[in-house]
């Protein structure tokens, strides 16, 4: 599934007046290619630049069953964009995949690496089903977010939750000191908020541990401990959130800019 870029333009509407014939009928024929070529060209530039901002992401999936053990895989993987971005990226979904990324971004080694982490699982983890989702979650001119779902079942079902934002601008992954500029005990009380229907494991927001943070549209993501998880995602919303967060100027969620309050 490849991200659709959408650039609107106005209407571009041409106005003539003749005065007196002082232009004859070859000369507006002219003047009206030149106008309307001139306008093309602004219009692939615009959207060609607009693209290049954007990454463009293909979904791969792996499903083998053998001797009573499910595997199933399902993975938005980056395809094409900002060459630090893309390596950030590769690696973290290839640690959430435990498999090792190559040294170098190589997108069409991916499907063998998800197919080698596949057999791996088929042939160590004992368990009866083995279920992995990493979506492409949000994305704007600042950051790009991804999550992950792992899911194991046996006796009992345990599920593991990422959620990682990465800067644009060189590919790192965003900190909770990034996006937060309050302290942890009032993160865990936004946590506490909305925790929704995570069961707890402790009886207090302020014994609660507050892990990776990460951005979609809407919402503020915490990693946190819940009833049989491995780590939660505890979906606070941004505009709850807002007062205690570092929020840069011009509407968007994130910037590396040092300049936001």
């Amino acid at each position: 599934m490849c991200k659709t870029i959408k650039t609107r333009y106005a209407d571009v509407r041409i106005f003539y007046y003749l005065c007196n014939c002082a232009m004859n009928k070859e000369k507006m024929n002219q003047l009206r290619t030149r106008r309307i070529t001139a306008v093309v060209w602004m219009t692939l530039i615009t959207g060609t630049i607009g693209a290049q901002n954007f990454l463009n992401v293909k979904q791969y999936t792996c499903r083998r069953q053998e001797e009573g053990v499910l595997v199933s895989m399902k993975v938005d993987f980056p395809v094409e964009g900002n060459v630090a971005l893309l390596r950030s990226v590769d690696q973290w979904i290839c640690k959430t995949l435990d498999v090792d990324a190559p040294k170098t971004f190589m997108q069409d080694r991916f499907p063998e690496l998800l197919q080698q982490s596949c057999s791996r699982y088929l042939q160590e983890s004992g368990k009866s089903s083995h279920t992995v989702e990493i979506t492409w979650s949000f994305e704007d001119p600042g950051c790009v977010t991804f999550e992950s779902t792992i899911m194991d079942k046996d006796s009992v079902t345990w599920t593991t939750e990422d959620c990682a934002t990465f800067s644009k601008k060189d590919g790192h992954r965003i900190t909770a000191g990034e996006i937060f500029k309050c302290d942890k005990q009032q993160i865990k009380q936004l946590m506490w908020q909305f925790r929704g229907n995570l069961a707890m494991e402790v009886p207090t927001a302020s014994q609660l541990y507050a892990g990776d943070v990460g951005l979609i549209d809407g919402w503020v993501i915490v990693i946190g401990p819940a009833v049989r998880h491995s780590g939660a995602e505890y979906r606070i919303r941004y505009e709850v959130a807002e007062p205690y967060l570092r929020t840069p100027k011009g509407g968007d969620y994130y910037s590396d800019s040092p300049d936001k309050g």
